[in-house]
């Protein structure tokens, strides 16, 4: 095969490839929209509170610069936390964002 007919090649798949993933991406705008509203846990440092926040209010919050303000004492300084699949109480996490095992709370394996 010579090199123009390569080129030619790589340039059809090249557009083929972007014209794709332009599709998909303009399919799955609503989808996105939802995932704005999907909820963390986050746990304030100063009270110890936990509470939900939307993904768009933690994306607000972190484009000013700032975390998440705690609605029970106001003050920034909030981390994301898991909540335990069985019980729904938060885990803290442990050593380099890990969880533990075994929930503190009902004492089951975490995953």
């Amino acid at each position: 095969m010579n090199t123009n007919a390569l080129k030619i090649a790589v340039a059809v798949l090249a557009l083929g490839a972007a014209g794709y993933f332009g599709w998909k991406q303009m399919k799955s705008a609503d989808v996105e929209v939802d995932a704005y509203a999907t909820k963390s846990s986050y746990q304030c440092a100063s009270c110890n509170t936990i509470f939900d926040a939307t993904l768009k209010e933690a994306m607000a919050a972190s484009d000013a610069g700032k975390s998440l303000a705690c609605p029970k004492c106001g003050k920034e300084g909030t981390f994301h936390v898991f909540r335990c699949p069985n019980c729904s109480e938060a885990l803290v996490p442990v050593g380099h964002g890990g969880f533990p095992e075994i929930c503190p709370h009902c004492k089951k394996k975490t995953s």
